[in-house]
């Protein structure tokens, strides 16, 4: 996991840090999609907006489903702020040192929504799997249950624990055997 995690972050780094626009100039790259967006009544800068969004939330999911991956179950709750923390400082580099890139506040936002998504996916598998391992006598009640399921319930478990004598067992009297 953390081989692939370098992998992802190394990749990250060279889109951030490209020093042109990574879909060309004027969107040369991508030309093909936008026509295809115009072919079915989308103007192109709404379109290019819709792509560049899209993309960068794709680019950062990732992110978060490796890091809730790779950190313990408690840190999830700050996994949004890192997403924020990490989409500004990549903006930030751009703004700083790449004249040729354009460092946004919706690009922010979209990175923050990405990094946010996979980690909520990553949440949910793990959860998935820990309810998984965890075997049929620990089921999680989805909701709560009303007063004649918790005592049935409960009745459930006193009869499975309740040892049952069996038939040839030795404290039967001798005068029925």
């Amino acid at each position: 996991m953390i081989a692939l995690a370098i992998v992802y972050v190394a990749g990250l780094a060279a889109v951030i840090l490209w020093p042109e626009r990574v879909d060309g100039p004027g969107g040369a790259r991508i030309q093909w999609l936008l026509s295809l967006l115009a072919s079915a009544g989308v103007d192109r800068m709404s379109a290019y907006d819709v792509i560049e969004s899209a993309a960068n939330v794709a680019l950062f999911a990732p992110g978060g489903l490796l890091l809730i991956a790779l950190l313990s179950f408690r840190w999830r709750w700050w996994l949004p702020v890192v997403g924020v923390a990490l989409s500004t400082a990549a903006e930030l580099a751009q703004y700083l040192w790449l004249p040729e890139r354009v460092a946004s506040s919706a690009d922010v936002i979209a990175n923050a929504v990405g990094f946010t998504i996979g980690a909520l996916v990553g949440a949910a598998i793990g959860a998935g799997l820990h309810r998984r391992h965890r075997g049929p006598g620990h089921a999680v009640a989805a909701a709560p249950l009303s007063a004649e399921a918790t005592a049935a319930a409960a009745s459930d478990q006193l009869a499975a624990s309740t040892p049952v004598p069996s038939s040839t067992s030795s404290t039967t009297p001798s005068a029925t055997r």
